[in-house]
């Protein structure tokens, strides 16, 4: 992230190395960093090309940092503010796993659907899904979707790494 500090100010490419210094902290576990970044961005630039990555990022770091609510009102915003973002799949997915951990099973499952309705090959959407579903007592459709999951990281294993029991035994799917 100290390269960010070389670009000058007027250049075209400080968006850029604000969110690429933002990221760097957020890997290095320094969230207020680049928690601070990602505010400076905002200000001095706000809606450019990449301010869904930066909302993903806002996202991210609230989620680290336990604020939950803000996770959920974030991503909320990016659905509502870019809906044709490349990561709508991902920001289902993570609003579903929220609503999911808030018991809110309805909108979970509706969050766990559009995710797959964007990703078709998503196994943890599938299996979130299957995991709401056995919350509201959908059996059938629950064991649907965990079958779909399974298969669908069966599918992505390595050669011969592995069958849907193999991974449900190794926790890695809920059934």
């Amino acid at each position: 992230y100290y390269f960010y500090f070389r670009v000058p100010e007027d250049s075209e490419r400080l968006p850029d190395a604000l969110f690429e210094a933002s990221w760097s902290m957020f890997q290095a576990g320094e969230y207020e960093a680049a928690n601070a970044f990602l505010e400076e961005f905002d200000r001095s630039f706000g809606k450019t090309p990449l301010a869904p990555d930066v909302m993903l990022l806002h996202a991210m770091i609230d989620l680290k940092s336990c604020r939950f609510d803000d996770v959920r009102t974030t991503l909320d915003k990016l659905v509502k503010d870019y809906p044709s973002t490349r990561y709508l799949d991902e920001v289902q997915f993570r609003r579903g796993e929220l609503l999911f951990t808030a018991r809110n099973y309805p909108a979970a499952e509706a969050a766990y659907k559009k995710a797959i309705e964007q990703n078709a090959n998503s196994a943890d959407a599938y299996n979130g899904l299957a995991q709401v579903l056995t919350q509201q007592k959908k059996s059938d459709e629950a064991s649907a979707a965990a079958k779909k999951a399974a298969e669908l990281m069966a599918a992505s294993a390595p050669a011969g790494g592995g069958n849907a029991d193999a991974l449900v035994n190794q926790g890695k799917i809920f059934i």
